[in-house]
């Protein structure tokens, strides 16, 4: 018997995607090799990160 992919709700917000993009690709990569599936929030509020100074 196949073991059960493990599925997560994942946020990878504007930072992730924008401003520190390896974060975004490393995050994929790993999870993939742990044989994690990531289902991204589409919808989810921003958190806020990139206007911190």
């Amino acid at each position: 018997m196949p073991a059960q992919t493990l599925k997560y709700a994942y946020f990878p917000g504007c930072v992730a995607q924008g401003a520190c993009r390896e974060l975004y690709q490393s995050t994929q990569v790993l999870t993939q090799a742990l044989g994690i599936e990531l289902i991204e929030l589409k919808k989810a509020a921003c958190c806020g990160s990139g206007t911190f100074k």
